[in-house]
């Protein structure tokens, strides 16, 4: 039943009608680091690792990290949207396969909804003129110059930050 001794596991579903999910992808992420020990005991990144697995699979090795790019295809963008390009990457800060992993709840939650914004960084995006438009819209507010009914210290913030 999808649960741990009675209780929702970490891949659950919320118990939620209603859920929205708005994030950025398409930046370069950090997804995996290769380590490597040192005589001395240290544990340090492997900046000459170059394994196989990551450059096949549409990642990148960068010095011992592995990133991913908008150009690293990505099973759930398959599974979901076949026909689709697959290739997607993060927000800067969270790869996509965890931004994105609320698809899997889409039979789950009988209101689901998501927008992916192109090149919007995982802080900065609180800032993004789409992600202003997308809350306002989810949140009820969709007429034409929904910005001008909000108080003017919350413009003067959003347009610092834009």
């Amino acid at each position: 039943d999808g649960t741990l001794h009675g209780k929702m596991t970490i891949l659950d579903p919320p118990p939620v009608q209603r859920l929205f999910a708005i994030y950025g992808v398409d930046l370069e992420t950090e997804v995996m680091y290769y380590y490597e020990y040192r005589e001395d005991g240290r544990i340090i990144i492997a900046e000459d690792a170059a394994p196989h697995f990551a450059n096949t699979a549409g990642y990148e090795v960068r010095r011992g990290v592995v990133v991913e790019t908008e150009k690293t295809p990505q099973s759930n963008v398959r599974h979901f949207h076949p026909g689709e390009s697959d290739a997607r990457s993060g927000d800067g800060t969270v790869p996509y396969g965890s931004l994105a992993y609320c698809k899997y709840w889409k039979n789950k939650i009988p209101e689901l909804h998501l927008k992916e914004i192109p090149h919007a960084e995982h802080r900065s995006m609180l800032a993004n003129p789409i992600f202003i438009s997308a809350l306002l819209k989810y949140v009820g507010i969709q007429q034409k110059g929904a910005l001008s009914s909000l108080p003017l210290e919350a413009l003067d913030m959003i347009r610092s930050r834009t």
